[in-house]
């Protein structure tokens, strides 16, 4: 099986005028490949992802990355299971005890939002001021659950957006594989006219799915 990085270069990947294969990036689309998770964030920071392109970095600050380079940017890339979304819409609504709740917080919705733990520790600390909790147990409510919904939405971290990109990914391979079952012939006909006339796919943004959710080892 071919390695991941290399079947990530081949659809990256663009020539320069003598035919030499590259990748012209900014600095915005390295850190973008940090911030949605393409890179094991337990492990390397994002400026140490960053530094790990000096050598590409021209004068003018945009980044020119051999294929050389580029697969020594291997020990990096997240290569571990990716677990479904967690929605927490489907949280238990009603009273819980506060050492319950904070594991939730800690294992659940901490890791996948950018907000700091002690954004959360102020709100339960809040919601005790407030009358919140009833018998020594947080009350947890609807509105309570749609505000967690927003960090995620606006401030998501690398896991949840990994997350994200990765079922994406899947439910984009189970439609394909849901059309080709039942309409065969129509879906031949429209792979073929797709492979033929697909652009080639050169910017970072648009493909960061197929790149995070891409082929495993």
């Amino acid at each position: 099986m071919k390695d991941p990085m290399e079947w990530i270069w081949e659809r990256i990947c663009s020539k320069d005028k003598d035919g030499n294969e590259l990748l012209e990036w900014t600095l915005q689309d390295i850190e973008e490949m940090y911030h949605n998770g393409f890179v094991n964030f337990e492990k390397y920071s994002k400026d140490q992802w960053v530094e790990a392109f000096h050598s590409s970095r021209q004068k003018k600050g945009s980044y020119q990355i051999t294929k050389k380079d580029w697969l020594k940017k291997t020990p990096f890339r997240y290569n571990g299971r990716v677990q479904t979304p967690f929605d927490p819409m489907t949280i238990k609504e009603g009273p819980w005890k506060p050492e319950e709740l904070k594991k939730l917080i800690k294992t659940k919705i901490y890791p996948r939002t950018t907000v700091s733990e002690k954004i959360f520790e102020d709100m339960l600390e809040n919601a005790k001021k407030l009358g919140k909790f009833v018998d020594d147990h947080f009350v947890l409510t609807k509105a309570f659950k749609i505000s967690i919904k927003n960090f995620f939405v606006n401030y998501p971290s690398p896991l949840y957006r990994r997350e994200l990109l990765f079922l994406e990914a899947k439910q984009k391979t189970r439609k394909k594989q849901t059309d080709a079952m039942f309409k065969p012939t129509i879906s031949k006909i429209e792979s073929s006219f797709v492979i033929a006339n697909k652009p080639a796919e050169k910017t970072l943004p648009g493909h960061l799915n197929k790149l995070i959710a891409g082929k495993k080892k």
